[in-house]
């Protein structure tokens, strides 16, 4: 992108939405998925996709998660749990 547009005294609308408005868009997005806990998603995911049959990439694009992510939210309201690594033994153990 270049920001030479912008050396002037103030941006056309033209110019504003090409250059300026997706780097707000990004910033409103990430707070919105930073300020979140997972349940909440879960919960806003479902709400949105029962209100208006969006589909997996809309709802993904439209909350910053990944289209898997949307399907587990879908399948179940429950969080589905951690998975702790299992550790290996050691070479050096006797």
């Amino acid at each position: 992108m270049r920001f030479s547009v912008l050396r002037t005294a103030r941006p056309t609308q033209r110019e504003f939405d090409r250059l300026i408005w997706p780097l707000l868009h990004a910033c409103i997005v990430q707070q919105v998925v930073v300020g979140r806990s997972k349940v909440e998603l879960f919960e806003a995911i479902r709400r949105d996709h029962a209100a208006g049959g969006m589909s997996i990439r809309g709802l993904a694009d439209r909350h910053g998660v990944h289209r898997r992510t949307v399907r587990q939210a879908l399948v179940s309201a429950v969080l589905p749990e951690r998975k702790m690594p299992t550790r290996s033994a050691l070479a050096l153990d006797p």
